[in-house]
């Protein structure tokens, strides 16, 4: 499996180190990379050329880091004075460190890679994925409550309403895989953009109380996304919903709950 080293500038808290990645293309590596360390990034090395060209630190893995190991970069101007700190990955920070955390925008980008040119049935696809990943998190509740409440009445009734709710979006999202949808008038366009938009806020307030740290599970979850494509390419079932390609790896959620 091949592996690749990563350097990082003289000006970061890793210089001297080598971050080692394995089982990733060289490609994806890339773009990771630079997508989470991004100024501080060196260079970026397979091992052969790595060990020709460093072999001391190739030989030392006292000097090797994990993927995810903080880095602070500082910014200098030409007279050698600094003008901005940055923290990467994301992580815990105060000010003045400017650590990358995923936006609307970011996710935005990876759809437009998926899918430059959606279609109706692309959207209804993606309307079905959302009904999906919602009966999910109704299942992970109906998990707890058979598992830890399963004699106490007072949740039976609950226990009922988040039963039957499941297996009406799983009906309703498998119907939306299948279906090649219909045009969107203006006037269902704004009521869906408003009922989206408020999702996504009653999403990060769900998440919020629940004593989540959404920001950066958000941000695990984004670069698990891009780790599915192929080449840069997605890969597609026969239904068009986006799958995962031979790059992939799973999001890491433990440490953010």
């Amino acid at each position: 499996m091949a592996r690749y080293f990563i350097t990082f500038k003289p000006n970061s808290s890793l210089a001297g180190k080598v971050m080692v990645i394995t089982g990733l293309t060289k490609q994806s590596v890339n773009d990771l990379i630079n997508r989470e360390y991004g100024k501080a990034v060196e260079m970026i090395y397979d091992e052969p050329t790595f060990a020709s060209v460093m072999p001391a630190v190739y030989s030392c893995t006292d000097q090797w880091v994990a993927y995810g190991t903080e880095c602070v970069f500082t910014e200098r101007n030409c007279d050698g004075k600094s003008t901005a700190e940055f923290l990467y990955p994301v992580s815990k920070h105060t000010e003045p460190y400017q650590a990358h955390s995923v936006s609307v925008a970011d996710i935005t980008k990876w759809f437009k890679t998926a899918k430059p040119y959606p279609t109706t049935s692309d959207l209804f696809t993606q309307l079905g994925a959302m009904y999906e990943e919602v009966a999910e998190s109704v299942s992970a509740l109906n998990n707890q409550l058979i598992e830890e409440h399963a004699s106490d009445m007072k949740l039976a009734t609950l226990h009922t309403k988040i039963q039957n709710a499941k297996l009406v979006l799983e009906d309703l999202a498998s119907a939306m895989y299948k279906s090649e949808g219909f045009l969107l008038s203006d006037k269902t366009k704004i009521e869906l953009l408003d009922a989206l938009a408020d999702i996504t806020v009653t999403t990060t307030g769900s998440a919020q109380y629940a004593g989540f740290d959404f920001d950066k599970a958000l941000t695990n979850v984004n670069q698990s996304n891009w780790s599915k494509f192929e080449d840069g390419k997605p890969v597609l079932n026969e239904d068009g919903k986006i799958m995962k390609g031979k790059d992939y790896f799973k999001p890491e959620l433990s440490k953010f709950i």
